[in-house]
């Protein structure tokens, strides 16, 4: 184990590593998700739905990666 941050990691990044692949795929699939509205919506309401697609893919990922888990 490597001791970095006041926490025990066995792979160095290795939850930053995880969460980044995680988000990709959880990404994919709520973009899937909203593309119907996305395609038939406008400038203003695609803004939104860009932060609310965002809002969602955070949530999700924080949802199947703990930040407390051993990486």
């Amino acid at each position: 184990m490597i001791w970095t941050r006041g926490r025990d990691h066995f792979v160095v990044g290795g939850c930053a590593r995880a969460r980044k692949a995680l988000k990709a795929e959880v990404r994919r699939q709520v973009e899937a998700e909203f593309a119907e509205l996305w395609n038939a919506s406008g400038c203003v309401w695609r803004w939104f739905l860009r932060h609310r697609i965002r809002a969602e893919v955070a949530r999700r990922v924080k949802a199947n990666a703990p930040t407390d888990a051993l990486y």
